[in-house]
């Protein structure tokens, strides 16, 4: 059975958050200043629902990481915008999928601009899909929690992702 969350326990799961999904809003709206806020929001609102609730939550992670999806894509539908995912520092944990073998700086920046060419056709959700499984290193079953959506759903568009962003590659 899990603790229930109390303003102290929230205090301390804030400190240990807070850097996390701060880094993972900032890489989907690449503004400082908006990503502040978001952040802000998502604690804001798991702070109300605690103090009115003191809730039992089994994963605290997946649940604020929830909150943080949901107020990004949130954001993203009142602005009409499209997600970006930010692949600068990433690209080697995507060089398995990519299957980059060129060494030299040219090709590896053409790569990493083939992949945000192919990172904006993407829908909003399934870039959010990409973030959590290879940048925030989130297994399905957490990714699952955090998007509301069953495991075998969750692998299913993963794997059509992954070969929507194949295909962009190679037009």
């Amino acid at each position: 059975m899990s603790p229930v969350i109390t303003i102290e326990l929230f205090r301390t799961l804030y400190e240990e958050y807070y850097d996390k999904i701060f880094n993972y809003i900032f890489r989907n709206v690449y503004r400082r200043e908006l990503a502040e806020d978001l952040t802000s929001q998502t604690f804001l609102k798991a702070l109300r629902f605690v103090k009115k609730n003191r809730p039992d939550i089994e994963n605290f992670s997946g649940w604020i990481y929830r909150i943080a999806t949901n107020e990004v894509l949130k954001d993203y539908r009142k602005k009409g915008k499209k997600m970006h995912v930010s692949i600068d520092d990433e690209l080697l944990q995507l060089k398995d999928f990519i299957k980059d073998t060129r060494s030299d700086i040219e090709s590896t920046v053409s790569a990493q601009m083939d992949l945000r060419r192919a990172f904006k056709k993407l829908h909003p959700e399934e870039s959010i899909i990409i973030e959590l499984y290879f940048f925030e290193n989130k297994k399905y079953a957490e990714i699952a929690v955090i998007l509301n959506m069953k495991e075998n759903t969750l692998r299913s568009r993963l794997h059509r992702t992954l070969k929507k962003i194949k295909e962009y590659l190679q037009e």
